[in-house]
């Protein structure tokens, strides 16, 4: 977020998510659910993030297209992943970003803060 130039919400009394989180990650992920980063899981009544469960390469690489607003790479019809995950890991690994759907990232970052400034930067 801070990469992004995006603040933290640290008077953010709800996320936008029906479940909780850990304190610490409540101002940014309340900024990166608003400034539309992230969308979280669908439920019957909204969404939640699960903070507890590891993002896949899928979920890293759309986060980081929407980040970088990368545009988006045409997908063939023969695929084996949703459409939103096959779109967003061809459009990253399109701009050198390297994902793959089976990758485990950490929730800390999905690239390194020096990579996505160096990406924010030249876009």
């Amino acid at each position: 977020m801070k990469a992004l130039g995006i603040a933290g919400d640290d008077k953010a009394e709800t996320t936008g998510f029906e479940d909780e989180c850990p304190a610490w990650l409540k101002p940014y992920l309340a900024a990166a659910q608003r400034s539309g980063l992230v969308r979280g899981y669908a439920t019957e009544t909204g969404a939640e993030f699960r903070s507890g469960n590891p993002i896949t390469g899928a979920e890293a690489a759309a986060m980081v297209s929407l980040a970088l607003e990368l545009p988006s790479a045409v997908i063939s019809e023969d695929r084996e992943l949703p459409v939103w995950a096959a779109t967003a890991l061809a459009t990253v690994n399109d701009h050198g970003i390297e994902f793959a759907n089976t990758d485990t990232v950490t929730r800390a970052l999905a690239i390194s803060d020096g990579e996505l400034r160096e990406w924010c930067q030249h876009r």
